[in-house]
């Protein structure tokens, strides 16, 4: 076991480290196979892919070690990328995305648990800590990225992303503690009691929309790596101090209904707006709108899970089953909408059904704490 002086630090520059490296693989990922040949449609039912083997794993495990799962998880992502370094066919798409997603388990899950057993009464602002990672590195990698695969090509970023991966592993050995936790899944699901739905129309429409569905419409203005790159960097500023303001004045307050609300009825809104527009600077806006008050919801809705949780572990691995569930749900009848209609028809509707998640929040308070 690692006696780290500072155990939160180092797990949180494993993370930024292995966080780079799915930045390198996967922020082009859809305009990568859009230039290889392959259509929209393909393109969206691999990246549903990403959120299946979740849903299937997390119920078949009994518990899981700290060290050896995050490490494992770190080498999944290993060969997930070495497909597409490797498979120069479409194939690729659906093996990087079905194998990425068994991180959802072997790293998510006990990095979360982990992470949150320093939490005191800050939840939310541990929370934003830990969402706004992804746009701190949006507001260069995807950008990077981008130069790189256009003027030196795709496989330098995937070398530089299995390079991260290892140098992720190497610091992984040294410094994470190996604490052992247990979980039941049906006492997991029971400890949520009251928050599943809620956790669902997260994964369904907040998470669905944000990976699959938006990055996807990219596709119908710009499809040059360094343009999607920049796109994807430019779109990430406002919402991470926001994050950190809104998480802060939560914990402060110890009240996250009226924030979760509020920034739950703007996303809707703006993934509507998202969904009527065709100029590619109103997009830019939309886009900008949904990927701020996406920042704004998730660490408070993480949060009150954590508020709630009597056992960590049982927590952690029946939320990320929920979210899963959600977003491969999401996805499929994403999928569906796309083949009959299109792609605005699919991100109208996912946007609209999110608005349920107020009246429902509101007839399940009864059941919540700390709201």
């Amino acid at each position: 076991m690692s006696k780290s002086k500072h155990p939160l630090r180092d797990l949180l520059l494993v993370f930024t480290v292995w966080l780079a490296s799915l930045f390198f693989a996967g922020s082009l990922f859809e305009v990568y196979f859009l230039n290889l040949g392959m259509s929209l449609h393909e393109i969206y039912l691999a990246d549903v892919l990403w959120f299946l083997a979740a849903v299937l794993l997390i119920p078949f495990f009994k518990g899981f070690k700290t060290k050896p799962f995050i490490l494992f998880g770190i080498a999944i992502t290993i060969v997930s990328v070495l497909a597409l370094l490797l498979i120069k066919d479409n194939s690729a798409a659906y093996i990087f995305r079905f194998f990425l997603g068994a991180t959802h388990f072997f790293f998510w899950v006990p990095f979360n648990t982990a992470v949150y057993e320093f939490r005191k009464e800050n939840n939310a602002t541990l929370s934003s800590i830990l969402t706004s990672f992804t746009p701190l590195l949006s507001l260069v990698l995807p950008a990077v990225s981008g130069i790189i695969a256009q003027d030196f090509g795709y496989d330098v970023i995937y070398v530089a992303s299995i390079v991260c991966c290892i140098i992720a592993i190497i610091i992984g050995i040294f410094l994470i503690e190996d604490r052992e936790y247990k979980y039941d899944f049906r006492t997991s699901m029971k400890s949520i009691s009251g928050l599943k739905s809620l956790l669902f129309l997260d994964g369904f429409s907040i998470s669905t929309i944000g990976s699959v569905t938006l990055p996807i419409m990219i596709l119908d203005f710009l499809d040059k790596p360094q343009d999607v790159g920049f796109f994807l960097s430019l779109v990430t500023v406002f919402a991470i101090v926001s994050s950190f303001f809104v998480s802060y004045a939560s914990d402060k307050s110890q009240s996250r209904r009226k924030y979760l609300l509020v920034s739950a009825l703007g996303f809707s809104i703006a993934a509507i707006f998202s969904s009527q527009v065709s100029d590619i600077v109103l997009f830019f806006i939309g886009f900008g709108l949904v990927n701020f008050f996406s920042k704004l919801f998730s660490p408070l809705s993480a949060a009150l899970a954590v508020d709630n949780s009597k056992k960590l572990a049982d927590t952690i691995a029946a939320r990320e089953f929920m979210l899963n569930a959600g977003r491969f749900s999401g996805g499929i009848i994403g999928v569906i909408i796309f083949l009959l209609f299109d792609l605005q028809a699919t991100l109208l509707f996912q946007g609209a059904f999110f608005l349920i998640y107020i009246p429902i929040f509101e007839l399940k308070r009864r059941k919540l704490l700390h709201i």
